[in-house]
């Protein structure tokens, strides 16, 4: 997560140099990479260590998320079978330190200064269900951002089907023409 705030803070510093409109940073990510998108648009700055980049804001503006993980403190199915591990090792710790699984869930952060999120999940995903994504998009409907939410009947842990592509890829676009 550092490592992609200050690469946030980068682009908007050099903004101007590389003709970036510094207000409209976008972050995408599938799974994994989902989580950390949301990551990014959920919490400021953790590490300060740049001065030159004080000045400069690490939440990104919009964020698309496919299939993300926003809980990390709920049970995780038992499906694929090393999940809770996987977990586990990512977070460093077990589940009796709550706080941890906590302080590694963008959920957490959520407030009125969240980014803008197009969410997208697939209905039969059984690595990460889609309640998370649906819980997710409640939490930013309550903190007075509510998501773009596409979900998908027949899909799992992957957009597979050519029209459900084509219709994400046409949200996706005008949402980001829109942030």
């Amino acid at each position: 997560l550092d490592d992609v705030q200050r690469a946030v803070r980068w682009i908007r510093a050099n903004a101007a140099r590389y003709q970036v409109d510094p207000t409209r940073i976008s972050a995408a990510g599938v799974s994994a990479g989902a989580h950390l998108a949301a990551l990014l648009g959920t919490t400021d700055t953790r590490a300060h260590l740049d001065p030159a980049l004080a000045d400069y804001a690490s939440r990104v503006n919009c964020v698309a998320s496919w299939y993300g993980l926003f809980d990390l403190t709920q049970p995780f199915p038992s499906t694929p079978p090393n999940m809770e591990d996987q977990v586990t090792r990512f977070v460093g710790s077990n589940r009796s330190n709550t706080d941890a699984y906590r302080k590694a869930s963008p959920i957490t952060y959520i407030d009125p200064n969240s980014a803008q999120f197009m969410l997208i999940h697939g209905e039969l995903d059984s690595t990460i269900p889609i309640s998370q994504t649906r819980q997710f998009a409640a939490a930013l409907q309550n903190a007075s951002r509510p998501p773009i939410l596409l979900t998908f009947p027949n899909e799992g842990h992957g957009i597979l089907n050519s029209a459900n592509v084509t219709a994400v890829r046409q949200q996706f676009l005008a949402f980001l023409k829109g942030c």
